[in-house]
C-alpha cells in the first residue's frame, strides 16, 4: 500500500492494485491578519501537526497485524503559510525515503477546478 500526504495536507498512497490520497487539514492558526504571511499556526495549531505528524509516523510502520504498514510515497502542500508550517511539523516524523513535493499554488483554498 502506498500513500501520498496533501497538507492543506495530502498523503498519497499507491501500490499496484489501488492508490490512496489522504488529506490533512492544516492545524489551528491566527486568523487574526489578512496577510497569509502572517497567518501561522497557533501554539495548539503546532501541537496538532505533531500529533499527526506522530500518528503518520504509527502508521508507515504499521501498528500489528491488523493495521500493517504502509508505503507513504510523498507529501504535497498548498503554498498557504499554514499548510506549509503544518507539512514541515509532520515532514519531521516521516522516512527520508518520503518525497517533499515543492507547495504548490493550485492546491490553495479558493482555486477553482475546470471539468471538461
Amino acid at each position: 500500500m502506498s500513500f501520498c500526504i496533501l497538507l492543506f495536507p495530502i498523503l498519497i498512497i499507491q501500490s499496484s492494485l489501488y492508490f490512496i490520497m489522504m488529506l490533512y487539514r492544516h492545524g489551528q492558526y491566527d486568523e487574526t491578519f489578512k496577510d497569509d504571511s502572517k497567518r501561522k499556526l497557533t501554539d495548539i495549531g503546532r501541537q496538532q501537526a505533531h500529533a499527526t505528524g506522530k500518528r503518520l509516523a504509527e502508521m508507515i510502520k504499521g501498528i500489528n497485524d491488523q493495521f500493517e504498514a504502509c508505503n507513504v510515497k510523498e507529501i504535497k502542500v498548498s503554498d498557504m503559510t499554514r499548510a506549509k508550517e503544518t507539512a514541515m511539523i509532520i515532514s519531521e516524523y516521516l522516512p527520508d525515503n518520503v518525497l517533499r513535493v515543492e507547495p504548490d499554488p493550485l492546491l490553495n483554498e479558493g482555486m477553482y477546478v475546470i471539468l471538461r
